[in-house]
């Protein structure tokens, strides 16, 4: 319990010693991640819009590809282009729960935004991302369950309280192991 307690505490330590560990690589991986993402994206964007459900979905769906193109493009200060790139996963994470609820790809993106947080700026961003998703999946999944929003796909799979339950903690769970996971890597990488 005690090694449990240190470890937690170091994954919500201080995020400028994590960035300072050698903020070089990652302000050199931005631009090649952005770049890809638009080309890899665009085979992702097409089918995309040609099968949404909403107008709105499709929307979004351009919105976020373009928001991607802006900021991979102009000159952003790197703080500016992870957190806009992080901000595109999580939308395509909560238009994911408007089209298909909890049982669709949504986890996928909240999980993916959590690993960019805490890989590209530190693992405390990584526990606050995490923190957010779960939050939303709770907001989600009250409103949802209360009737008060309904999925965009009408013939989506309707989840019940055990799905939300099971699947945030489903998300929590992979996001804590891969925050540790990347603050142990930072941590080795540091005492080499």
């Amino acid at each position: 319990m005690k090694q449990f307690l240190s470890n937690l505490g170091a994954v919500t330590g201080n995020a400028a010693e994590s960035s300072a560990l050698d903020s070089g690589w990652r302000e050199r991986f931005v631009n090649p991640l952005l770049y890809g993402t638009l080309g890899l994206g665009l085979f992702a964007l097409i089918p995309g819009i040609i099968t949404a459900k909403t107008t709105f979905i499709a929307v979004v769906f351009v919105a976020v590809y373009m928001a991607v193109g802006v900021i991979a493009f102009i000159n952003f200060p790197y703080w500016v282009k992870m957190t806009g790139f992080i901000l595109a996963i999580y939308i395509l994470g909560i238009s994911e729960l408007f089209t298909q609820g909890i049982l669709g790809d949504s986890i996928f993106f909240f999980l993916c935004a959590v690993i960019f947080a805490a890989l590209m700026f530190s693992s405390r961003i990584g526990v606050i991302a995490a923190a957010i998703n779960a939050l939303t999946l709770t907001i989600f999944g009250t409103l949802m369950l209360f009737g008060v929003v309904t999925t965009a796909n009408p013939a989506a799979a309707p989840a019940v309280f055990a799905d939300w339950i099971s699947s945030t903690a489903i998300l929590t769970l992979f996001s804590a192991i891969l925050i540790f996971s990347i603050q142990r890597l930072e941590s080795e990488t540091r005492e080499a």
